[in-house]
């Protein structure tokens, strides 16, 4: 689909690789990632993206560097590597990863494999390797309290903006019935935000959308994507949502040794003295974010069921 009404820079030929209907758009081509948004909300992800690469420095982190922008176009710098998520698929699969660089979750087949400098060969040590896949995850928690710590100004993020995310997500579930079990869900719903509606921890910088599919490993160096969404709130927004994702790729079965991965991402949590209370508060959060959010993705009908059932369990 090229034509967007709301994204007019959309044009026909493009080579997506994402596409949400009337928010946003990626297109990949030899030499750059193109952000195609809605007109006026560029300038904000371009300035957004250069400030937090000082964050991503401070903690030994790559960052895309922005190539040129204008009203509704941003266009990036390619990096090297492959997401978390896709070492770990394919290191639960069996599988050899195909070790290209990407600038974008789940799209490394679709770019040269040489970046700055660096090439990450398909068939290396890398490529699909459990043991390559878990030095990404410790690279990634070892920086992260250096990240977090960069004092830079951004917009505010606090627990009751997280508690307005999860309530308009709950509601789309209501509206369009996506979901069984909504009374349950509402129930836990109510109760995740009251525990989030508590003394919050001392605000730091967040990434704000941290998962696997957000960190690149090149076998030297984690690479960030999608910088423009972060913002000051708590350590424990971004942290509990990692490891609910490792819990998330677990019960896909796309993910081995999510235990040492939990334990490799509580010495982050543990440096940045997050409370063990505020973690449990964003991890529900996210468990019951997660459950509203895929039940709008028909291929998560498999395991939807069971994650309901432990989003309702865990507290």
């Amino acid at each position: 689909m090229d034509k967007d009404r709301k994204l007019p820079a959309l044009g026909a030929g493009l080579p997506l690789v994402v596409h949400r209907l009337h928010k946003r758009a990626v297109a990949l081509t030899p030499d750059r990632a193109i952000k195609i948004l809605r007109p006026g909300r560029a300038p904000r992800v371009a300035a957004a993206s250069t400030a937090v690469a000082v964050a991503c420095a401070a903690a030994g982190f790559g960052a895309a560097e922005v190539l040129s922008s204008t009203d509704d176009v941003v266009e990036f710098s390619l990096l090297p590597g492959t997401t978390l998520y896709d070492l770990g698929r394919a290191g639960a699969q069996g599988e050899s990863s195909d070790g290209l660089g990407s600038p974008f979750p789940s799209t490394s087949s679709l770019v040269p494999r040489e970046r700055s400098g660096r090439r990450v060969v398909a068939g290396s040590s890398l490529a699909g390797d459990a043991q390559g896949a878990m030095e990404g995850w410790r690279a990634l928690a070892d920086g992260w309290p250096d990240f977090a710590r960069t004092t830079l100004e951004l917009p505010a993020h606090t627990s009751g903006d997280e508690i307005e995310v999860l309530r308009t997500w709950y509601g789309h579930a209501l509206r369009f019935g996506s979901l069984d079990r909504l009374d349950e869900l509402g129930a836990a719903v109510d109760e995740a935000c009251e525990a989030l509606a508590e003394t919050p921890d001392p605000a730091v910088t967040l990434h704000r959308d941290l998962h696997d599919k957000q960190a690149l490993w090149d076998g030297t160096q984690i690479h960030l994507l999608d910088l423009d969404t972060a913002a000051r709130g708590e350590a424990a927004l971004d942290l509990a949502n990692l490891l609910v994702h490792v819990e998330l790729r677990a019960m896909q079965g796309v993910l081995d040794r999510a235990d040492d991965i939990a334990a490799i991402l509580m010495g982050a949590v543990d440096k940045l003295e997050i409370s063990a209370q505020r973690l449990a508060a964003y991890a529900q959060a996210s468990r019951l974010r997660l459950a509203f959010l895929y039940s709008f993705r028909p291929a998560s009908a498999p395991w939807l069921g069971a994650w309901t059932d432990q989003a309702l369990t865990r507290k």
